[in-house]
């Protein structure tokens, strides 16, 4: 999956990646499946860090006022 999202990220298209791994349509598009899906557990994450964050920062600075 790294180097599927890996190569994606380069600009290769489905059919470059897939020949280039030798892998079938079925398990390359499964593969990016679990890609997106990893990728975006990870973007809420980070969005919840944030969000943490500045509600942190927003509470320090209600007290200090």
């Amino acid at each position: 999956m790294t180097e599927i999202r890996r190569m994606a990220c380069r600009g290769a298209g489905h059919n470059e990646i897939m020949s280039r791994l030798g892998l079938p349509p079925r398990t390359y598009y499964r593969y990016l499946a679990l890609a997106f899906e990893r990728n975006g557990l990870l973007l809420l994450e980070q969005d919840k860090d944030a969000m943490i964050f500045e509600l942190s920062v927003f509470k320090d600075r209600l007290l200090a006022a």
